[in-house]
């Protein structure tokens, strides 16, 4: 009776034992965030740039146009005319572009404790004139002990 409660309890040791590994998780790689996040920034892009380049209005192909008849006169025939889509021009008052460094590129390394000035050529890309009442503004970041605005 004991080789059979033994045998019994064997196999039940090993039936645990195929259940357990079937249940061990398998090395699986976690997705990327940054190459997912791109994937979908690029299908939306695309997608918009599909729909910029179809017209609104399109005849489904095999059916045909409506019709209608007025009383007394010939059938009329809806036509498709596609109205030409034109950008709205953006007209920006105060807007700067970056050309170049003058003094120090970025990346630049300074001896500590010296003092230096970093001079950057930037171009007028607005529609309004630049007057002396305009300045360029610390906003953000490390001062390092320049002035304040």
């Amino acid at each position: 009776m004991s080789i059979k409660k033994s045998a019994l309890a064997l196999f039940i040791v090993f039936i645990s034992i195929v259940q357990l590994a079937c249940n061990v998780p398998s090395n699986s790689a976690t997705p990327d965030t940054f190459a997912t996040l791109n994937g979908l920034y690029t299908a939306s892009a695309q997608t918009l740039e599909a729909a910029s380049t179809q017209s609104i209005f399109t005849a489904t192909p095999g059916l045909p146009l409506p019709t209608t008849t007025v009383s007394g006169s010939t059938p009329l025939t809806a036509t498709n005319t596609l109205i030409p889509q034109t950008p709205v021009p953006v007209s920006r008052c105060d807007a700067a572009q970056f050309v170049s460094d003058i003094t120090y590129p970025d990346g630049s390394l300074v001896a500590r404790n010296n003092t230096f000035v970093k001079i950057w050529r930037i171009k007028n890309v607005g529609t309004c004139s630049w007057t002396t009442s305009y300045a360029l503004v610390f906003t953000g970041g490390d001062s390092m002990s320049g002035p304040q605005p």
